[in-house]
This record gives C-alpha cells, sequence and structure tokens, in this order.
C-alpha cells in the first residue's frame, strides 16, 4: 500500500498543477482569445484521437496489466521481449487506424460539422493519434515497471503548459494565424508520446528480440489473443462514455455549440482528478496482488479508493458549483449556457469517485470478460441516450446522458463485485461524507455576494475547506488522509 500513496501523492501534485494549468487554458485563455467554432475544432480533435488512440490500442494496456507480471524480470530490462511484442502491435494498430480513418472519414465528420472544411484536420489527427496510440501502450508498460509518476507530469501537466504557451504567444503577438495555434496544440499533445518513447529507450527496454517473447509466451498465445479482444471493447466503453458526446455534438448541433461544451466540460471532470493518480498505481499494484492470490490487499485497496476519492470529490464538486456563477463572470457570456453541463457531469464523476477502483480490479481478475459485455451495452447505451437528449436539451442533453450512462456502469459493476467477489466496500464514513457535504452546501448558501468577484470566490473557497476539513479530520473519516496530514503537520513544526 505505501508504493500507491507514494506515487498517488507525487502524481497528484503534477495533476493539480495541470488543474491549474488546465484552468488557465479553458476557462481564461481560450474562451478570450479563440471563437467558439476554433475551441469546438480543437475539441472535435482531441475527442476522435482519443477514441481511435483506444480502439486501435488492440487491447495492449489490459494484456500488458494482466501478462506483464509473467514476464517481469528484474535481471533484464527486456522483460523477456515484453516490450517488443508491445511495439509490433502498436504499429500494427497506427496503421491500422489511418487506414480505417481514412475510409471512415465521410461518416465520423457530417455535413453540419465544420471540421470536414479545414483541410489541416486530416493531418492533424493522424499525428496526434499516432502518438496518443504509443503513449496508451508505452506508458502501461512504463507504470508496470512501477513508474506512474511519468506519464502523469507528461500528460497531466507538460502537455497543458505547451498550450499555455503557444496561447500566450497567441495573445501576445495579437492573434496570429489560428493555422500555428493548431500545430502547437498538437504538438502538446503529442510530447507525453514522445516522451514515452525516449524513456524506454534510456532504460534500454526498447529490444527488437522478438524471438525471447516467443519463447516466454508458449502457451499463452490463447489468453493473449482472449486478453486482446475483451481489452479492446472494455477500453472502448469507457472512453466513449467521456467522449463520444462531443463528436456527436459537433456532428448534430455543429463546432460552436461543442466550443461551449468542451469549455465547461473541464469543470464537471474537475471532480475526478483524484481518481487519475490513485488508479495509476491502483492498477499495478492489484494485478501483482491477483496473481498472488493476495485478497485482503484488493478488498483494501478497494474499500480505501472508494472512501479516499469520494471524500475529495464531494469537497471539488461543492468548490465548483458554490462558485459556478463567479467562475462564468470570466469568460464571455454566451458561455453561460452549459451551467448545467457542469452540474450533470459532476454529478456522474461524483458517483464514478463513489465506486472506487472497480474497473481496475475487475479487468485484472479471472473475471475480465465480464466487464466487457456491460461495456458492450453501456456503448450501445450511451449513443441511443445522447441520440435521445441532445435533440431536445442541447448540449445539457449530452451531460445527461452521459452522467445516466457512468452512473449504470458503475452500479453494474458494483453489483457484480458484490456477487461474485463479495466485495463491500462502503461503510458509515460515506454517509459520513454526504453528510458533510449537504451540510457545507447549506451554510455556504446562505454567505451574501458581494460586489468583487474575486472576493466571492476567495470568501467562499476558505469557508468551504474550514467547514469541510475540519470536521472530517475530526471524525477521522480517512486514517490514510489524518496520518497524511499529521506527517505534514509534523514537518512543518
Amino acid at each position: 500500500m505505501g508504493i500507491i500513496k507514494k506515487q498517488a501523492i507525487q502524481s497528484t501534485l503534477f495533476n493539480y498543477m495541470g488543474v491549474a494549468v488546465g484552468f488557465l487554458n479553458s476557462t481564461i485563455l481560450m474562451p478570450n482569445l479563440i471563437s467558439k467554432e476554433n475551441i469546438g475544432l480543437l475539441g472535435f480533435l482531441n475527442s476522435t484521437s482519443v477514441i481511435f488512440s483506444t480502439i486501435f490500442a488492440l487491447g495492449i494496456p489490459l494484456i500488458t496489466v494482466k501478462i506483464f507480471p509473467k514476464f517481469r524480470d528484474q535481471s533484464s530490462s527486456s522483460h523477456n521481449g515484453f516490450f517488443s511484442f508491445s511495439l509490433i502491435m502498436t504499429i500494427i494498430g497506427g496503421v491500422l487506424g489511418v487506414v480505417a480513418f481514412f475510409f471512415l472519414e465521410d461518416v465520423l465528420i457530417e455535413d453540419k460539422n465544420e471540421a470536414k472544411y479545414f483541410a489541416p484536420f486530416v493531418a492533424g489527427f493522424t499525428v496526434l493519434f499516432l502518438f496518443r496510440l504509443i503513449f496508451k501502450n508505452f506508458d502501461t508498460f512504463i507504470r508496470m515497471l512501477y513508474n506512474s509518476v511519468l506519464g502523469a507530469i507528461t500528460e497531466n501537466f507538460l502537455a497543458k503548459a505547451v498550450l499555455t504557451i503557444a496561447l500566450v504567444a497567441y495573445w501576445l503577438l495579437e492573434g496570429y494565424d489560428f493555422i500555428y495555434l493548431f500545430i502547437l496544440y498538437i504538438l502538446g499533445l503529442s510530447i507525453p508520446g514522445i516522451v514515452a518513447v525516449g524513456y524506454v529507450i534510456y532504460k534500454s527496454s526498447f529490444n527488437l528480440d522478438f524471438s525471447k517473447f516467443k519463447r516466454a509466451s508458449a502457451g499463452l498465445g490463447k489468453e493473449i489473443k482472449m486478453l486482446g479482444l475483451y481489452g479492446l471493447l472494455g477500453s472502448m466503453g469507457t472512453i466513449i462514455v467521456l467522449e463520444v458526446d462531443r463528436v456527436m455534438i459537433s456532428n448534430m448541433l455543429g463546432l460552436a455549440e461543442n466550443g461551449i461544451y468542451t469549455t465547461v466540460f473541464f469543470f464537471g471532470i474537475f471532480v475526478s482528478i483524484p481518481a487519475k493518480s490513485v488508479k495509476r498505481v491502483a492498477i499495478v499494484v492489484v494485478s501483482d496482488a491477483w496473481k498472488a492470490n493476495d485478497l485482503s490487499t484488493i478488498k483494501e485497496v478497494y474499500a480505501k479508493s472508494c472512501l479516499n476519492q469520494f471524500l475529495f470529490a464531494v469537497y471539488l464538486f461543492l468548490g465548483v458549483w458554490l462558485n459556478i456563477d463567479f467562475v462564468f463572470e470570466l469568460i464571455p457570456n454566451e458561455y453561460s449556457a452549459g451551467k448545467y453541463v457542469i452540474l450533470f457531469i459532476g454529478i456522474g464523476q461524483l458517483f464514478d469517485m463513489l465506486t472506487g477502483v472497480n474497473t481496475e480490479i475487475i479487468s485484472t481478475s479471472k473475471y475480465f470478460r465480464y466487464n466487457t459485455f456491460f461495456i458492450a451495452g453501456l456503448i450501445l447505451l450511451v449513443i441511443i441516450l445522447n441520440y435521445i437528449f441532445i435533440p431536445l436539451y442541447g448540449i445539457t442533453g449530452a451531460a445527461i446522458a452521459s452522467a445516466l450512462a457512468v452512473i449504470l456502469v458503475n452500479v453494474l459493476r458494483y453489483v457484480f463485485l458484490l456477487i461474485k467477489l463479495d466485495y463491500q466496500p462502503f461503510d458509515s464514513n460515506i454517509i459520513k461524507i454526504i453528510l458533510l457535504g449537504l451540510a457545507c452546501f447549506g451554510l455556504l448558501a446562505l454567505v451574501p455576494v458581494f460586489e468583487n468577484l474575486y472576493l466571492n470566490i476567495l470568501i467562499r473557497g476558505s469557508l468551504l475547506t474550514l467547514l469541510y476539513w475540519v470536521p472530517a479530520f475530526a471524525l477521522k473519516i480517512s486514517v490514510d488522509i489524518n496520518s497524511s496530514l499529521l506527517k505534514l503537520f509534523k514537518k512543518f513544526n
């Protein structure tokens, strides 16, 4: 458990640095410097490249998580040639993905979507897709070497920092041609993949001797193929829930509406930031625990992830929602149409945080194929819900569809773990968090509104922190958080 806490804290630090930079980009710079249409274009590029890189990873992340412990060799950086297998599959996935995009371009980009008429879009997509695919497969390998921090630095902080530099230059140079910003946007999001390649070369893991893998994988061929299939279908569901709404909005409503949705989506997803760090490390620990049949560790990781993620998520959700009207004063008024997008996306993410690392436990267990079955249903559900709610409620309808899908899949995962493994992660502390959150919301709703925008945010943020964390500490809701705070206090003393 120590490695989860240590690397999760380090990763969380960079995640929140990335959040700060992302807030600057999404809330201050982009809405005030470039048009809704261009924001929508960048958002559409981001979503399509994420979806394609997930599909054409060909299930390698799950194969790596499940199979790599059998290939782990501390005496050799090549780990019995496992990386050569990952590299070859990444090349195959990259070729298939590019070919598929060119064949499906007219289906993916409809006439209402202005990206269809932006000539550099296809080239930009191709570059970004390939580097994201590289990062997805290589980063999983790197995390299995117990280094989850590198990916957190590059993906969550460095990539966003490059965009900040590009936007500041755009402002100082009084709006240079958008094509240059488009190129720098792609470069920034490609950095994690570039760094991942450099890291495996530095660690001498970039070994192309596939013969070692063939010898070490004797008898595992059928299992690897099945893992690839289930990993592909399972990861598709998770990504589609988060990304397909922006693709459908772009095609059904246009890039301007997607620009609004993309801008405000950041605030809804904000509550899930703590989970990124925990899940990056937990999946490695859980995978090794399954191999050692260490069920007590898995139960402990599950219970603590539910509790700690939810404790932070409620605090962050309240922080966003109590200040949302003031935040909208920082950006053009037209973006206020996305207010309730934040509410519904936030509710969906709250529920996701409440159910902890359920996906990681299922996907690394012998029941991993079951994860695929209800994920396939989820894909169909989220697309149907978007087709129903987007025409009725516009971008808010997309958020409602996303929230319903996230809640449903997590209910299914919770019930599955309860029935199959008798894992019950919740205790009375969850009720305490809910009551504490409601009490804080009720009290802070009584705080008067002042004329100064920043004073309103500062007062509500400070009061929320005091009213939330002092009782949480006193009630000992989380042993881990209390322990970390006490260590921090001792260091200051």
